[in-house]
């Protein structure tokens, strides 16, 4: 009983550290970056709403390249 309870803790120690590294590495970054596309800028968080996201949309250069990367995936991928 003792060595299964070892064995036990022995494993969740190693899974422990690798989704410490995922939440770290991954998780994290990517919420810190949502909260960033809500702001005017990256120095000091003022808070834009949807304003960032209404200029994106507006923007030629981005639909071209959300056409294009469409174009590619049903071209690429079958």
């Amino acid at each position: 009983m003792k060595q299964k309870t070892r064995e036990a803790v022995s494993g969740l120690s190693f899974v422990a550290v690798s989704l410490l590294g995922v939440l770290f590495f991954s998780v994290a970054p990517f919420f810190i970056s949502i909260g960033y596309s809500f702001s005017a800028g990256a120095a000091r968080f003022q808070f834009a709403g949807l304003a960032n996201y209404l200029d994106l949309f507006r923007s030629e250069a981005f639909r071209q390249g959300l056409f294009n990367t469409i174009r590619f995936i049903l071209i690429g991928v079958p």
